[in-house]
């Protein structure tokens, strides 16, 4: 094996040493097979190459010193030239040709704009420009305005507004075959920016929507603390791009849209001599565009990933239980459009996809909530920008697209829901609470029952309902004797009449008429050990008496009824 890597060095150094290599190239120059053009610092080389056993020549550049070689952009990508003998070549006007063996023109860079003196140069960024004069910094035409697979730091992903051409990588059909392929990754202006791939005209998968550090949806991995990304956003276009920071560990980087559709983050390691994946997408299944269908949100970590959002339930339940959550989520309450709409927050999203969106970066949260609430159709807000605290409103309309918890980060937005979304919630609440309550009112009438035993038994009073336990107990506590109620068999004059007194007090906490008053259980356990103080009783729930028996401080509070405040609401399952 490693007489095999020498030979193979030193056939790469025979064929380095035996090519020519130019710094620039001027209309009397040409460049053939075997002669490359290189950067100032050699980083870069620009020429001819070919695949193994394929006779079809492509003009290239790579970067210089890393094997194997390591392709970032193609001239004449779909229509290669067919033999060793093709040539580049700068016309008089400033055109670059490549010629094939009958003199053919086979691509052209066919700039609109006609130099002096052009001369071409490859820089250090990777970008073959052509330029008027060997000095100047006016490009008549360059190739990172000509993006192919791969995105290097100084170039940038475009939008005109007013001329409406793009700027976007495509994928290499495959491996040996650098044809335009059928996947590309570019920036969505229809609404919000936003980053996306796209096979042929359909979203594969979006990273979200820009937040002013980077795409939504991206990852705060360690590639934010050696990148700077950028968006520069105006009324005429936008230009995205990045830059490094610097680092020892790394020197070059590059973004790959391999020909799977799937975007690879290199880095250039130092210390190895190799190139590191530091990210890749899709990096799940909620990647991929509206896995879960509209109005859902999609979790990798939950068993079944997607979820209807708050108010929402699923359009089809049977396609939902057999997994299969394309056909999404409908409202389960239309939108009131008037001031009683609520928003429900989310926090730690990717946002939704932002293609029929609106914006203005100049708003504040509280006035794109208020925007909200005025348009029927909007359905969700949030900050279109998260620095310095949030700024800018962006505005969601209809049906809610491809959401999903984000793996590190993510954003917060509000989902608008209906008034009646919020009740609901509140019984539930509410209901919960008479549960507990009724729940301790039932322990506190078993430890009375247990404290009285045959005491009770065979008690008349005159007055109809007042032979009721609760009754006895809270009168006799009212009156000081509440040791009357101990079954004589418990009086032993002791200990024990303490304890039975002290579950006589525990038994009143429990059975108070407001249910907020009463001890939970694990209190109720503390207080029966005596390891809680007991505070003293109001009157007991479902109480009648005498008015001059009840406890004077309670009754200011509480009326001596019990009302029935419980509503019944029919709540259905998410």
């Amino acid at each position: 094996m490693e007489s095999q890597q020498i030979l193979m060095l030193i056939f790469f150094c025979f064929i380095f040493t035996s090519s020519h290599q130019y710094t620039l190239i001027t209309p009397n120059q040409s460049l053939k097979y075997h002669e490359t053009l290189v950067s100032s610092a050699g980083t870069f080389e620009a020429g001819f190459f070919d695949f193994e056993n394929s006779r079809r020549q492509y003009f290239g550049i790579w970067y210089k010193s890393i094997l194997p070689r390591t392709i970032v952009w193609v001239a004449n990508r779909n229509v290669p030239a067919q033999n060793s003998t093709a040539l580049l070549k700068l016309t008089q006007q400033g055109h670059l040709v490549i010629l094939d063996g009958s003199g053919g023109i086979v691509w052209s860079s066919n700039s609109s704009k006609v130099a002096v003196k052009p001369v071409v140069h490859l820089l250090d960024s990777g970008n073959l420009v052509v330029k008027d004069g060997e000095s100047s910094d006016n490009f008549l035409w360059q190739s990172f305005n000509y993006p192919g697979d791969t995105f290097l730091e100084g170039m940038k992903l475009k939008s005109d507004f007013v001329t409406g051409p793009y700027q976007y990588l495509t994928s290499w059909r495959n491996n040996d075959d650098p044809a335009e392929g059928e996947f590309s990754f570019m920036i969505d202006t229809k609404g919000y920016p936003q980053q996306v791939t796209t096979n042929g005209t359909t979203i594969l998968y979006s990273t979200g929507p820009w937040n002013g550090y980077l795409f939504s949806g991206v990852s705060w991995d360690r590639t934010f603390s050696l990148l700077n990304f950028s968006m520069e956003f105006t009324n005429k276009g936008i230009s995205y791009g990045y830059e490094t920071l610097n680092s020892s560990e790394f020197s070059m980087t590059r973004l790959k849209l391999n020909p799977k559709g799937a975007t690879e983050r290199f880095l250039w390691s130092n210390k190895r001599q190799s190139w590191d994946v530091v990210s890749s997408y899709p990096i799940d299944n909620c990647e991929y565009f509206a896995t879960c269908g509209v109005n859902s949100i999609c979790n990798i970590n939950n068993l079944l990933k997607c979820e209807c959002l708050q108010g929402f339930t699923p359009k089809f339940q049977a396609k939902r239980d057999s997994h299969d959550s394309s056909g999404g989520c409908v409202r389960r309450t239309k939108l009131s459009c008037d001031s009683g709409d609520w928003f429900k927050e989310y926090t730690g999203i990717k946002l939704p996809e932002t293609s029929s969106s609106w914006f203005n970066r100049s708003l504040s949260l509280k006035e794109c909530k208020t925007l909200c609430l005025r348009n029927c159709s909007c359905t969700a807000y949030a900050n279109s920008d998260i620095r310095d605290g949030g700024s800018g409103c962006l505005l969601w309309f209809h049906d809610i697209v491809d959401m999903r918890t984000h793996t590190n980060q993510g954003q917060e937005i509000h989902i608008r829901l209906s008034f009646s979304e919020r009740d609901p919630r509140r019984n539930k609440k509410r209901l919960a609470r008479i549960v507990v309550g009724l729940v301790t009112f039932i322990v506190g009438l078993t430890i009375l029952v247990w404290a009285t035993s045959k005491r009770m038994k065979g008690m008349k009073h005159p007055k109809p309902g007042e032979e009721f336990i609760i009754y006895e107990a809270w009168r006799l506590w009212n009156e000081e004797r509440p040791l009357e109620l101990m079954d004589e068999i418990l009086d032993d004059g002791g200990d024990l009449s303490i304890e039975i007194l002290r579950c006589i007090h525990v038994g009143l906490l429990c059975v108070q008429q407001n249910p907020e008053n009463r001890p939970n259980m694990s209190s109720v356990v503390l207080m029966l050990n005596g390891e809680k103080l007991l505070p003293k009783p109001s009157q007991p729930g479902f109480y009648i008496g005498k008015d001059n028996i009840a406890d004077p401080e309670s009754s200011k509070q509480y009326e001596r009824c019990s009302i029935n405040e419980v509503s019944i609401s029919s709540l259905e399952m998410r």
